[in-house]
């Protein structure tokens, strides 16, 4: 009997051990990814810089993956839209987007719905940003100099258009006004497209956004007068245009940014590995090497350990900075 019992409980545990084997198994295969499409979201309104640079970095990641990769713009609210819709998918790697450093600056200034420092996983950064500041061709104002010492000497008559509330043409504005003693009014819009069309039909004076409007510049009906970004050295800028001043150089002011690529809070050590090791192999694609160098973009790589110390790094840049303008949220 005791041997009968014996046996009955080495079965149960033979059971129990093929159960969870098999368990395991289906766990496993459960896990495949990516498995479907893929759905990106980014904040930047279609056709500007970023977008195109992007459009074509999906392309090559879509084909390493072996998955279709549907780039969704959702511009309006400083990224905002964007932003809480990447926040609040289902963390399991098929919607992913751009959180940008424009974010932080909006989170800090007023009451959003999200938080960059605990509600998004960051899987890598390819680009760098870089801005830059264009008047109209037949615009008074041949140099940033010129513009400044007119606005200056004119308070509240420079109409600057920017790329919304809190971003970082916004801040950066800000720091310059205060830098210079003059004061702007401040124009923001839901992004680079609508900036640059509101400058070309004479609605604002100039515009501080990413190079969108590099075209028209090219095209004789814009003038690029000054570049900006995140570092404080000219081979950090567009080697086409050596003549241009930076504002740091000028003013002493840089533009801390962010360029991350990430999904919700708690997608699994796998989906990030998986995307990661696509979107890096992709950054090495010809066509995306030479849309970005078109639309004077740095590609600049971080890697999820190092982006998410860069994106915490950047939020206490920024922080300092709303602080010290006295632009902080008081709800």
């Amino acid at each position: 009997m005791k041997g009968r019992s014996s046996l009955i409980k080495i079965g149960m545990v033979l059971l129990s051990l093929a159960l969870c084997l098999g368990l395991t198994g289906l766990g496993g295969a459960q896990e495949k990814y990516p498995g479907r499409e893929i759905t990106f979201i980014t904040g930047t309104q279609a056709g500007s810089a970023n977008d195109l640079v992007l459009r074509v970095l999906c392309t090559r990641v879509s084909k390493i993956l072996g998955q279709n990769i549907i780039v969704m713009n959702k511009p309006g609210a400083a990224q905002a839209l964007a932003l809480v819709a990447i926040k609040n998918a289902k963390p399991d790697g098929y919607t992913i987007g751009t959180i940008p450093s424009g974010a932080v600056g909006n989170q800090l200034m007023k009451k959003v719905s999200y938080d960059c420092l605990k509600d998004f996983t960051y899987f890598i950064q390819c680009l760098g940003l870089t801005h830059g500041m264009a008047v109209r061709t037949g615009a008074p104002w041949k140099t940033i100099q010129e513009l400044m010492a007119y606005a200056k000497n004119n308070p509240s008559k420079v109409r600057m258009g920017i790329r919304g509330i809190g971003s970082a043409h916004h801040l950066a504005m800000e720091r310059l006004s205060i830098k210079i003693g003059a004061k702007f009014i401040m124009t923001p819009f839901a992004g680079d497209i609508d900036a640059l069309t509101n400058l070309l039909g004479g609605h604002v004076d100039a515009i501080f956004t990413n190079l969108t409007f590099l075209p028209q510049v090219e095209a004789g009906q814009a003038r690029l007068i000054a570049i900006a970004g995140a570092g404080e050295t000219r081979e950090n800028w567009m080697a086409e245009f050596p003549n241009i001043p930076t504002l740091m150089e000028l003013y002493g002011i840089d533009v801390p940014t962010f360029n991350a690529l990430g999904g919700p809070k708690g997608l699994s050590p796998h989906v990030v590995d998986t995307l990661h090791k696509a979107f890096k192999k992709a950054m090495e694609d010809p066509d995306f090497i030479q849309t970005a160098k078109k639309v004077s973009s740095p590609i600049i790589y971080l890697g999820p350990e190092d982006l998410t110390k860069e994106v915490h790094r950047t939020f206490n840049s920024i922080a300092d900075i709303v602080k010290k303008l006295g632009l902080q949220s008081k709800e």
